[in-house]
């Protein structure tokens, strides 16, 4: 695991509130229907500039409401527009193909950050350079998008699965900061603490508990400040939150 000795000595500064992770107006979608790129447009029609395209295997940002002409932000920040039917909001599909879609990306993305370790830790520079560059085109283009509904989906389900999949894919993601993952996962622990508890405890590495804990407490520490306004949240739920994570850190102290 690369990234735990950066986090020992790592001062983490938090600011107050500033831009989300991305504009609350705005829903994770993807295309209804599969089949060739579909152009995205400067203006709401179709005889302006095509300003990006948009493949069936990916992501992007909507607008949502009932103009036929949608408002879109790519995984690339381009702007533009899209006719409303080719969009399907990804909060708005059935719960088992929400499972199936996080559960794919979970488990690749730990495959992906489990060869980009190995890479590193046998020194190998070519495998090195092809694993990083995985890991982080899939971070970008499919993990930390889904996790947009994560937290929705888990105060839903209470999957007990996914929660240990996601928390599986700490470790090896090779990043200390994420903001994104971090947030998502202390959202998530405020309606369903005890499964998360259970996941942590489940994991046999104390190192990979101590860390991944850490990370769902800066989560929730980061959701509490955007919601009070200031750096030291006082929310009697968050600081009972706060204590049991705090157990389970001490519990699991690093190995030296």
């Amino acid at each position: 695991m690369i990234v735990h000795l950066k986090t020992w000595i790592t001062v983490i500064i938090i600011l107050l509130p500033g831009p989300m992770i991305m504009a609350q107006n705005l829903k994770l979608a993807q295309l209804r229907n599969a089949g060739p790129v579909v152009n995205v447009y400067s203006t709401a029609n179709n005889t302006s500039q095509t300003v990006a395209t948009i493949k069936d295997d990916e992501f992007f940002y909507c607008e949502p409401g009932t103009a036929d002409w949608r408002h879109i932000r790519t995984i690339k920040s381009i702007l533009g527009y899209i006719h409303k039917s080719q969009i399907q909001l990804v909060e708005e599909l059935s719960i088992t193909t929400q499972q199936k879609m996080l559960l794919n990306i979970f488990t690749t993305h730990k495959k992906l950050g489990t060869d980009f370790n190995r890479a590193y830790e046998t020194r190998d520079s070519v495998g090195y350079f092809v694993t990083i560059n995985k890991l982080d085109e899939h971070r970008d283009r499919v993990y930390e998008p889904i996790l947009d509904i994560f937290s929705n989906y888990i105060c839903k389900t209470g999957d007990t699965l996914l929660i240990r999949k996601l928390v599986e894919t700490v470790p090896v993601d090779g990043i200390v900061e994420a903001e994104t993952r971090d947030l998502a996962m202390g959202e998530a622990f405020i309606c369903n603490s005890d499964l998360f508890i259970n996941a942590l405890n489940s994991m046999k590495n104390k190192d990979d508990r101590f860390y991944v804990s850490f990370h769902i407490q800066f989560g929730l520490l980061h959701y509490y400040q955007i919601k009070e306004k200031q750096l030291r949240p006082k929310d009697p739920v968050y600081l009972k939150l706060n204590e049991k994570l705090n157990a389970v850190r001490k519990d699991s102290m690093p190995s030296k």
